[in-house]
């Protein structure tokens, strides 16, 4: 039987464990010798958690002082308490594995529920076993970075591909003349047609062989409205009468 002394020192062990845990398991191990007990440890000592086996009434004392509403007495069988201090998924699958092994070897073991300090939420067997199934934090996260590499590697290759496309669209065509490449180059050796055309007709003979009098003089016009024209045939008419008369004298 436990002194009072020795109770007051397992209830301030249990107390600062808790205290620093981020998680805590509760397992039932009264099936379970001494040589898996201390397997059990040192593959707990790598995960950084522990195992202890404080007594129950003691073990509630020390989760009240530590701010932890978990009442182990509610368990039949003999508990005994792996404290966490990483996450819970961490050490669940390790413990879980565990429990199978020595299962199948007709040794009890079991786990019986688990608190998580991070989430403050406590867990019973079935959600234990859930969180123990799940893939550990390096392996999420191995799964994660694999993805988003995955994903860059085909989106450079989209990148690439369309940068050779660009490319290929923009080379010009073989054989083809520096105007023909550069429309503004072209644009500018085209001689001005209009102007072409002015200088040529400009040139040109007119088709009788004599240039083209762009001027045609008009007849003149007398002071009294009449032209050159119609003064001579009336001048004709006149000297024509006077030799008639002659005749006739």
């Amino acid at each position: 039987m436990l002194t009072r002394e020795q109770k007051k020192e397992y209830i301030d062990l249990g107390s600062k464990m808790a205290q620093k845990s981020k998680a805590i398991i509760f397992a039932d191990f009264s099936g379970v010798g001494v040589g898996d007990l201390h397997q059990l440890k040192s593959e707990l000592k790598k995960l950084g958690a522990s195992f202890k086996v404080i007594k129950k009434r003691l073990l509630k004392l020390a989760l009240q002082d530590a701010g932890i509403d978990v009442d182990p007495t509610q368990f039949d069988a003999q508990v005994g308490t792996v404290f966490v201090d990483g996450e819970l998924v961490s050490v669940a699958g390790p413990v879980y594995a565990f429990s199978k092994k020595l299962a199948k070897e007709k040794k009890g073991f079991k786990v019986l529920g688990a608190y998580d300090a991070v989430e403050k939420s406590v867990l019973d067997a079935d959600q234990f076993v859930i969180i123990a199934n799940l893939p550990s934090r390096e392996v999420l996260l191995a799964q994660v970075i694999g993805m988003v590499t995955g994903s860059l590697r085909g989106f450079m290759y989209i990148i690439d591909q369309l940068s050779k496309k660009t490319s290929e669209a923009e080379a010009p065509a073989p054989g083809l003349t520096e105007e023909a490449k550069d429309p503004v180059v072209a644009e500018k050796a085209t001689p001005d047609d209009s102007g072409a055309s002015a200088k040529t007709q400009s040139a040109s003979p007119s088709v009788d062989g004599v240039a083209e009098n762009p001027k045609s003089e008009k007849p003149k016009e007398d002071a009294g409205g009449q032209s050159d024209s119609t003064t001579a045939s009336a001048d004709g008419e006149g000297s024509q009468e006077e030799k008639t008369v002659e005749s006739n004298s």
